[in-house]
Formats: structure tokens, sequence, C-alpha cells
């Protein structure tokens, strides 16, 4: 997996808290935890032996935990690449500036956008005439916004994490719906129901705020 400065003073750092058998560095043990960098952070890699159990998970679990709670203290919660805590966060620091409700209906609305522009797209893809392979192309170049609004609203939805949209299959029925419901000129949400509602912004938060990621969030 490759080692670094910060690798070793991480494990260092572990080893001090736990002792040596905290990381499993043995070929022979059922559950390994390889440490490794990438795009500047730590990450850790669960590894399972040809003969590791249910149980072996389960004992390893309490460790496991705590070794990424250690990490989180020593580099904070990655926050790069749009993640589900970066938008927790920013949730979060929209929230002492709007109410609960108003941050659900925008959130709902982006999410209907990104539909929209989708739509849009189908739309004048289904009326789009190249003579050439450039103007194709070019033609697909001026609508990224259109092209990508599809992908858009699912990242969200994915990050958000709602229920009734945890799953693919469940986001794509969903967008399916709305989708529909845009061809026809009615409320994108009138079928498919809003997203996201006051109720589900209030736990997340709530949970958010609470937990070890949204601390450690708070010290960096």
């Amino acid at each position: 997996m490759g080692t670094s400065p910060r690798i070793d003073e991480f494990i260092s750092l572990v080893y001090a808290d736990h002792g040596i058998n905290f990381l499993a560095a043995s070929d022979f043990s059922p559950v390994l935890v390889h440490v490794y960098e990438q795009d500047g952070f730590l990450h850790l890699l669960l590894g399972m032996g040809d003969y590791t159990t249910a149980e072996d998970l389960r004992r390893a679990a309490p460790l496991l935990v705590a070794l990424r709670d250690r990490l989180l203290d020593f580099q904070g919660p990655i926050t790069t690449h749009g993640t589900r805590t970066a938008l927790y966060k920013d949730l979060c620091d929209l929230n002492e500036h709007n109410t609960l409700p108003a941050l659900a209906t925008a959130i709902n609305e982006v999410i209907a956008e990104h539909l929209g522009h989708f739509h849009q797209f189908l739309s004048e893809l289904e009326h789009a005439h190249w003579n050439t392979n450039d103007e194709r192309l070019a033609w697909f170049t001026e609508k990224p916004r259109y092209l990508w609004g599809l992908s858009e609203a699912i990242q969200l939805l994915r990050r958000l994490n709602i229920p009734g949209t945890r799953t693919d299959a469940e986001i794509r029925d969903f967008c399916r719906t709305t989708l529909q419901r845009i061809h026809e000129g009615q409320n994108p949400y009138a079928a498919a129901g809003q997203p996201l509602d006051e109720t589900h912004l209030r736990d997340k938060l709530r949970n958010y705020r609470r937990s070890k990621l949204g601390r450690s969030l708070n010290k960096h």
C-alpha cells in the first residue's frame, strides 16, 4: 500500500494509544487494517483473510471504530469533492441564517431544477440534427449544464440519503416519475412527493452535529 511520513506519524500515534496489537500487521490476522494516502487524506482499508469469519469482524468492530475516530482526530473529516460530509457542513452553516422549512424547500428546488435541465436536454436532443461528428461534438459541448442534470440530481439524492430515495433503485424510480411529471407540464413532485421535508432535515442536522464526524469538523 506504500507509506509516507503522515502515515508513519498516524500509525505511531495509534500504537502509542492502543498498543501493537491494535493494527493487525501479521498476514495471519483474521482482520487487517491498512492505511493509505490519496488526494492529501489518509484512508483506512479493511482486509480479510481467507478464513475470516463474521465473529472475527464483530470482535474487531470496536477497535475499527476507535481507529476511525482516531483518524478523525488526526486529520479532520474528508470534506473535498462534494462528499456527504461537505454537504451536511454547508447545510449546518446555512441553517444559521435560514429556517428549516426554507432550507428544505431550497434543496428540493435544486433537485427539481437539475431534473428540469435534463428534461430540456432530452427535448432538444430529440430535434437535434448534425451533418458531421464535429457538429455533434460542438452541440454537446454547449450543453454541459443540461447534459449532466440527471447525474447532478442523483448525486445530491445519494448524499442526502433520504428515506424513500436511499437505494439506487429508489432514486431511479423517483427521477423517472419526476421527469414524467415535468414532461407532462405538471408539478414535478405531485406524484413522487418532495424528497426532503423539514423533519428529515432537522433529524439529519441534529444527528450530524452530535456525531463524531460533526464534532471533529468543528475542531478543524
